[in-house]
């Protein structure tokens, strides 16, 4: 606990204790003057603010907490939490983040931990092990809960989903315009899953709409998103008797491990197979650079916060769900088959 007290500060800075408030919430409305005398003083006794204490005033914290369930070794989500945290510091709050492994029982300690904060909201990006209970305790405190990426069966909550159904269809539409026929398909094991069943139907819907064979050797659905998953995927279609000619992949870190079993045996990308990635985190940095899928995570942050506003300034009762678009985003490994024709 601090020793030091606002009337401290206000007495060494020659100010009224308001004024010294309204320096430490960062207050515009604080002559410069006073602002430096205040701010010489804080240094001076190395004053914390107590944030608790301040919340049990004011009701607001600045606060809000962030949970996500899995692994920052993906750097999608790392892409997440640094476009929620810039948006987050824009809006004038910190963030509390909280890498849990899906584990339950970390997750609802995180989760109570928060609450003893007094946060503002809590965000919970992707899958999570999170029990309805302690969702519902959340809400029942009028803690804004928001779910980024995957959607929640609880009215109460907000959600932020990508259009993944969309996203699959722009790639195989691409590779359709570049003259493509025999296209194959690796991403996740859809068991359940949202986001993986529209990821996997978005390529079995424009296949067929074009009267396009799927072909079972050329669907290959992992267990994970991982550089290894991605290698046995490539080596399971290397092993059937003909190649496709281009394959969509939905993760750039499967993309990385499916390039590398490329190279292993001397085939090249665009011009053995063309490759689309999905996520726009590593596609830019590989070799060739990878036409990729762009969720736009930077957007997340923004809406998230607005949908945080607008529960706690009481602008709207009820649950909001925001489905963002993906774009496509051209890079060099997708061959053309009128130009090499052509040349």
């Amino acid at each position: 606990m601090n020793t030091v007290k606002i009337a401290d500060i206000a007495k060494a800075a020659g100010v009224s204790p308001s004024t010294v408030t309204r320096v430490i919430r960062n207050d515009k409305y604080v002559s410069e003057e006073k602002r430096k005398l205040v701010q010489q003083a804080l240094e001076k006794f190395s004053y914390v603010p107590n944030r608790v204490a301040s919340g049990l005033r004011s009701k607001q914290t600045n606060l809000i907490g962030h949970i996500l369930p899995v692994s920052s070794e993906n750097p999608f989500f790392a892409r997440i939490g640094n476009a929620f945290n810039k948006a987050a510091e824009d809006a004038g709050y910190n963030v509390l983040t909280a890498v849990t492994q899906m584990n339950p029982l970390k997750e609802r300690a995180m989760v109570e931990n928060f609450v003893s904060l007094m946060v503002d909201a809590i965000v919970i990006t992707t899958m999570t092990a999170i029990d309805d209970d302690t969702i519902n305790m959340v809400c029942s405190r009028g803690i804004p809960v928001v779910m980024i990426e995957r959607p929640c069966s609880l009215p109460i909550v907000d959600a932020i989903l990508f259009d993944n159904h969309q996203a699959s269809s722009l790639a195989i539409h691409n590779f359709i315009k570049n003259g493509h026929k025999d296209i194959g398909f690796i991403g996740r094991e859809p068991q359940k899953r949202e986001v993986e069943n529209q990821r996997l139907n978005g390529y079995i819907d424009v296949m067929r709409q074009n009267n396009l064979p799927i072909r079972k050797e050329w669907t290959i659905l992992t267990d994970d998103y991982t550089a290894n998953d991605g290698r046995m995927a490539m080596e399971r279609i290397l092993s059937a008797a003909t190649l496709p000619s281009a394959l969509l992949v939905t993760s750039d870190v499967l993309a990385c491990g499916i390039l590398q079993v490329l190279h292993e045996h001397n085939l090249r990308v665009p011009e053995d197979i063309s490759l689309i990635g999905f996520d726009n985190t590593l596609s830019a940095l590989s070799t060739p650079p990878l036409t990729t899928i762009d969720l736009q995570p930077e957007q997340i942050g923004i809406t998230a916060l607005e949908m945080i506003s607008e529960q706690k300034n009481g602008k709207r009762k009820g649950s909001k769900s925001v489905i963002l678009s993906p774009i496509l985003i051209e890079r060099t490994s997708v061959k053309n088959f009128e130009r090499s024709y052509l040349s």
